[in-house]
């Protein structure tokens, strides 16, 4: 899937990796700079073709984020940082879910190179500039302890990881209680034309979510 705002010259490149069928996103503009989110490509043959498309248009990674740290999204970060030399940032209380990975992952027959730590750390609140991208981290745990969702300030675009899934919300290891309350003080208020982009499955909107998903609708 390719999504692009041409007033400010900014792409979302949508790949689908490993059995888990992780949505991994690819950030770019016409300068070349790139953000990769959740690089679950796990295969060589997924590698490739996640490395052969930054090539063929020249892109060049300045930073990986992970919204979570669990195998499936972060099976290609080791890659790609070895490939394009880039950092790569996680929430900190996700750091022990990077180190159980590995293991985790032979549970699921899926072939893991360990990223052993992150080099930098993503924290609620901060605002981060890659290029023309300004990033807004959203600390909300409850998939992980260390779950966020990366809000794009300019194009309005959020990348949920695990938290959502359209019409529902993703599975809490830590209860919905407080999940709840985050998304009503941190997602909720966001603007109703903000493309959701979920860690799984199809592409939704605030507004959308509103009228549709019955967590929205409680916490409203």
């Amino acid at each position: 899937m390719h999504i692009n705002d041409i007033k400010m010259g900014a792409f979302v490149e949508t790949f689908v990796f490993n059995q888990m069928k992780v949505n991994t996103f690819v950030l770019h503009n016409d300068c070349g700079d790139c953000v990769l989110i959740d690089p679950g490509c796990e295969t060589p043959v997924e590698q490739q073709k996640l490395a052969g498309f930054l090539d063929e248009n020249r892109l060049k990674p300045v930073a990986i984020l992970l919204t979570h740290g669990h195998f499936d999204h972060v099976a290609g970060a080791s890659f790609l940082v070895e490939k394009f030399g880039c950092d790569c940032w996680l929430h900190p209380e996700d750091e022990k879910e990077i180190h159980q990975g590995e293991d985790v992952a032979q549970l699921h027959n899926v072939k893991l190179s360990r990223l052993r730590h992150p080099h930098r750390y993503l924290n609620d609140g901060e605002i981060i500039q890659f290029g023309q991208f300004r990033l807004k981290v959203l600390h909300i745990p409850g998939h992980t302890g260390g779950s966020v969702a990366i809000f794009e300030i300019q194009n309005n675009w959020l990348f949920a990881g695990d938290t959502l899934v359209k019409g529902s919300l993703g599975f809490s290891n830590l209860g919905y209680g407080e999940l709840m309350t985050h998304l009503k003080n941190k997602i909720l208020p966001l603007p109703d034309e903000t493309i959701i982009f979920c860690g799984h499955g199809p592409t939704t909107t605030i507004e959308q979510e509103k009228k549709s998903n019955p967590f929205f609708r409680r916490i409203a």
